[in-house]
């Protein structure tokens, strides 16, 4: 067993000694593919078309056909594994078995459909020891010069709530065969690695960050790893340039890097088994479309090689779905996570504060400092100001985000960091506002829904018995009848307005919630941007090279 000191010094020396390759042209690239929902049910369509036109993405942009490895949902086992919904239900299915299905029954997941997975040249299901046995067989086939690239679609989940305090030790864990944290007591509060999310497997298995990041060590150091994810809590993953995905124990010597969705304390958009792909509304929809030049259903796509160099990198694409997607999504990659564990803007929060005093191993080693202080004679800017200014800081990918996010948002032409952030206040404001209208309004249909009901069963007491013989004769012989019924209540009528209410205020809200994200997203590059103008003057030389590493890997492309 080794003590958690140990391990960060050894993670220190290991960071403060490791060169990467620069980039190059790769020997060989490697694809690995994981998707699927935690089971039939959770397994939407679009997981399944996210891989679809991952493969085809590839096809065109790798007429080499490099190596692509595919776990998805049950592999191929003819069982239904897909969720899908019939387009055609509403022309198809006859009017009073909706009405029995809305007024008795389930009407959100009557049009609902199962099926085998279409994904092609699928290698195996999606599982936990699927994924390791596969990343054991490439751990000894990539050479230095190669490129792993993973993609995970599916879903995810946040850290787990198992506590361990500041003086805890590292032991092995055959099951993950990775080494974990484990819990010896703290005389002080106890504190939670809040990026260890998860990723979830078809067969309900899951693992987390730490795990995954224990499993990569096995690759060589000198191959590169991207990482494209898109599950819910996905930007945990970050945290995998990290040693032991423990941003306190110091970067790990490997070569990763990483695109995710959303943050690691938020649901990502996307799952659905709705069958129009032209409808799709996420990351993965706009990272492989602007690699590949065109979206999903074969339309032209505005370039994103904002370098102008002639391709568009992972950099370039992940910037573009941030300034595209109109989601709930706040897109992060692991430039980001370094960032904002190592360098600091000038003006310091109590929080900042507090996460310093309570790590005295990076006090003492300066390369793990969470927030340092600036050389003396330098002066840290400030997340302040104007955004224009912030903007000529930036890389041409960042500079993208930044311009066309504030004229999206209508900011202006000199817009600032503190203008910014006032409206936010009050879109947020706004949206949480209209959560309370949406709320009440979907309180008012499911009273009328119920008053509806009710009355129904007066008339026919057996509807209030699941499958009821009679439920089904009203439902096929007896539709005209029951038809008229229902649409002669006051009460139908009522509550067919207060649907009508209930779905404009949730169209409202989610406006309101995409446009608060489109503002996080703004803010979000613009730290970024700052605390890498900062990072030279509070670390030293060997953390810069490796951000300046880590943001070429980031900058590789397809």
């Amino acid at each position: 067993m080794l003590h958690g000191s140990a391990i960060r010094i050894a993670a220190l020396v290991a960071a403060g000694v490791l060169v990467l390759c620069p980039y190059q042209t790769f020997a060989k690239d490697v694809f690995l593919t994981i998707g699927g929902g935690y089971g039939c049910t959770s397994n939407q369509m679009s997981l399944e078309r996210n891989v679809i036109f991952q493969q085809a993405v590839l096809a065109e942009k790798r007429p080499d056909g490099p190596k692509h490895i595919v776990l998805f949902a049950d592999g191929e086992d003819t069982a239904p594994d897909v969720q899908w919904r019939d387009p055609e239900f509403c022309n198809t299915c006859p009017a009073a078995r909706q009405l029995m299905a809305e007024l008795v029954g389930d009407a959100s997941s009557m049009d609902l459909r199962y099926r085998d997975n279409e994904v092609p040249n699928v290698n195996g299901p999606s599982d936990s020891d699927g994924l390791k046995r596969q990343l054991r067989a490439l751990a000894g086939e990539l050479k230095a010069g190669d490129r792993l690239i993973i993609y995970a679609t599916g879903h995810g989940g946040p850290a787990e709530s198992d506590y361990y305090g500041d003086d805890y030790d590292y032991e092995y864990d055959e099951d993950s065969q990775t080494w974990k944290a484990t819990s010896t007591g703290s005389d002080g509060d106890d504190i939670q690695n809040d990026y260890n999310t998860s990723l979830y497997f078809y067969d309900g298995d899951s693992i987390t960050v730490s795990d995954l990041a224990g499993w990569l060590d096995r690759v060589p150091r000198e191959v590169e790893v991207v990482l494209v994810m898109v599950q819910c809590y996905a930007g945990g993953f970050a945290h995998t340039i990290f040693h032991q995905a423990d941003a306190d124990l110091g970067l790990s010597p490997h070569a990763r890097c990483g695109f995710f969705a959303q943050v690691h304390d938020r649901g990502a958009a996307g799952c659905t088994p709705n069958a129009t792909e032209s409808e799709y509304q996420e990351y993965s929809s706009y990272f492989w479309g602007a690699l590949a030049g065109r979206s999903r259903v074969g339309e032209e796509l505005e370039s994103a090689d904002y370098d102008e160099d002639g391709k568009v990198s992972f950099a370039e694409a992940h910037a573009y779905a941030v300034i595209v997607s109109d989601t709930i999504d706040i897109p992060v990659r692991t430039s980001d996570a370094m960032l904002r564990h190592y360098s600091s803007l000038a003006k310091k929060t109590s929080e900042d504060e507090n996460n310093a005093d309570g790590n005295p191993l990076g006090k003492l080693f300066g390369l793990l400092a969470t927030q340092p202080a600036a050389d003396e004679g330098q002066s840290l800017l400030k997340l302040e100001g104007s955004i224009v200014n912030i903007a000529k800081l930036a890389r041409p990918d960042q500079r993208a985000i930044i311009e066309q996010l504030s004229t999206q948002l209508e900011l202006g032409d000199n817009p600032t960091i503190e203008s910014t952030k006032l409206a936010l206040r009050k879109v947020a404001a706004d949206g949480q506002l209209a959560r309370v209208k949406q709320g009440t309004a979907a309180e008012r249909f499911s009273k009328a829904r119920r008053r509806v009901r009710q009355e129904l069963i007066e008339t026919w007491p057996e509807l209030e018995s699941d499958y009821a013989p009679l439920a089904m004769e009203l439902a096929s012989e007896r539709a005209d009848e029951f038809v008229a019924k229902v649409k002669g209540l006051a009460s139908y009528e009522a509550m067919c307005r207060a649907k009508e209410s209930r779905e404009e205020l949730e169209a409202k809200s989610q406006e309101l919630t995409h446009r608060e994200a489109r503002f996080q997203r703004l803010l979000h590059t613009c730290k970024s941007v700052v605390l890498a103008a900062n990072l030279p003057k509070v670390m030293p030389q060997e953390i810069v090279d490796r951000y300046e590493k880590l943001v070429a890997i980031e900058e590789g492309a397809l």
